[in-house]
């Protein structure tokens, strides 16, 4: 380390006036932003899209996925980082054996955990008690991704995904439009 990268020195950040920034800020703060907004829409989509492939996957006629029995050791709700008021993740803890190991997994369905209302989560607790006997569904190619519902979460995922990706195509039309 030298003497310089440790110094007591405070630094300061200020936002810009947007009138004081040249045009290639400009230019550069759309095309950042349109890539980050279009990558993440992109993202949901797909994580969306695989969740419900999962479900579909896990329930088909043909082929479903293996159901092995699994045991509740714990449940609770939890509010959510991002979400509105009232709103609460119900969360089945569990676990489960296959081929002598043991794995522990949390999600009811497939995609994790969706915040909802009260009442929900109150009844998703319900349907799964603590010490409780569960069927797993279990992913035959990856033990470790399962969930107890042959279902995914929630519908917004494509909804957001896209309207992520359409304000970043937005953002970056608009810049290609600015250098002009």
């Amino acid at each position: 380390w030298s003497s310089d990268v440790c110094s007591s020195d405070l630094v300061m950040f200020e936002f810009a006036d947007a009138s004081t920034l040249s045009e290639a800020d400009k230019l550069k703060g759309l095309l950042i932003g349109g890539d980050i907004l279009f990558a993440g829409g992109a993202l949901e989509i797909y994580t969306t899209f695989m969740n419900r492939y999962r479900a579909y996957k896990c329930s088909a006629k043909e082929n479903p996925w293996p159901r092995v029995p699994g045991r509740v050791f714990l449940h609770r709700t939890r509010r959510p980082i991002l979400s509105g008021l009232g709103r609460l993740v119900p969360q089945v803890f569990y676990s489960y054996t296959i081929d002598g190991e043991t794995y522990e997994h949390t999600a009811v369905q497939f995609g994790g955990h969706e915040a909802v209302k009260r009442e929900e989560a109150e009844r998703v607790l319900k349907r799964y008690p603590l010490d409780s006997n569960v069927q797993v569904i279990v992913d035959p190619n990856n033990p470790r991704i399962s969930a107890l519902e042959d279902t995914a979460i929630g519908g917004r995922g494509f909804t957001n995904g896209f309207a992520m990706a359409a304000t970043g195509v937005f953002l970056l039309v608009l810049a290609a439009f600015s250098a002009n």
